[in-house]
């Protein structure tokens, strides 16, 4: 009966010491595995973060060039403004619509009005929406920003 004790107490001592073994072995490698993903994951997203990047760097300088344009002319016509734009449209995926917004003083909307007005537009008013969706004549305020030419 004292081999059999000896004998069970060996077997489970390599047993347990088996187990640990492969315990200890397979959070080795797991831990290597988890560090090489974390490590492919942030490469592709470092990559793509450089991408999108480049792309909204590249948005921003067609924006400023569609500035200097509007700055470098001071009377931007409408056909103008598209025969610009509408390149810059054809070719970009990622701008869907360009538009120019001017600043108007209350002391010049009368008469921003009245050159729209005289360039073919009768109808034209600075306007707003209402709560329920409608379009009304703006209110009085300090200035408007009206779209101007969009495309």
């Amino acid at each position: 009966m004292g081999e059999n004790l000896k004998f069970r107490s060996a077997s489970k001592i390599i047993f347990l010491f088996g187990f640990l073994l492969a315990f200890l072995t397979f959070k080795v490698i797991s831990d290597n595995q988890k560090s090489q993903w974390e490590k492919e994951f942030f490469h592709h997203i470092q990559r793509y973060m450089l991408l999108f990047k480049g792309e909204l760097e590249a948005n921003e300088r067609i924006l400023l060039s569609v500035q200097s344009f509007f700055h470098a002319t001071h009377n931007v016509e409408r056909e103008e403004f598209k025969a610009y734009v509408d390149p810059i449209l054809a070719n970009n995926k990622y701008i869907k619509g360009l538009e120019w917004i001017p600043r108007i003083s209350d002391e010049n909307r009368k008469a921003f009005e009245t050159n729209m007005r005289n360039k073919g537009f009768p109808s034209t008013q600075i306007t707003e929406r209402k709560k329920q969706g409608k379009m009304i004549r703006a209110g009085s305020r300090s200035e408007y920003f009206p779209v101007f030419f969009f495309r």
